[in-house]
């Protein structure tokens, strides 16, 4: 399972997204753009992966870094397996609840509560949202 597992290259990127409207929190302050780290990995027997994550301020660029490269070989490992993460890390299934969430502190009451209608429509049951 785990022949020519070299790596062969490596492409890391930081990327700039910007938010179509300032946010707010109180741990981050206000947000004009979110910043994604990503990273490639090429293995010598062509397989390839990419992972990224955002950076929210916790932890530091080296934290994120350390996140960004354990999605990828995850997902390299479960490649050379055959098997989706879920059954690799030992999952119960392959479905979770999951809820809908963003940084609104300075939103006004009506737009939290058409985001929430959205969610609902979505068919999200669970919302979490920041109010200050």
């Amino acid at each position: 399972m785990w022949q020519n597992t070299q790596i062969v290259d490596i492409e890391a990127a930081l990327f700039e997204m910007p938010v179509d409207e300032v946010l707010v929190d109180t741990k981050h302050g206000s947000h004009s753009y979110f910043q994604l780290t990503c990273v490639t990995i090429c293995l010598a027997d062509g397989r390839r992966a990419t992972g990224y994550t955002y950076t929210g301020g916790r932890g530091g660029i080296e934290s994120f870094a350390i996140s960004t490269v354990d999605i990828v070989l995850w997902d390299l490992r479960c490649k050379a397996a055959g098997l989706p993460l879920w059954q690799m890390a030992d999952g119960a299934g392959n479905r979770c609840k999951a809820y809908a969430g963003g940084i609104d502190l300075a939103f006004p009451l009506l737009k939290l509560c058409d985001h929430i209608e959205a969610y609902l429509a979505a068919g999200l049951n669970v919302v979490k949202i920041k109010v200050g």
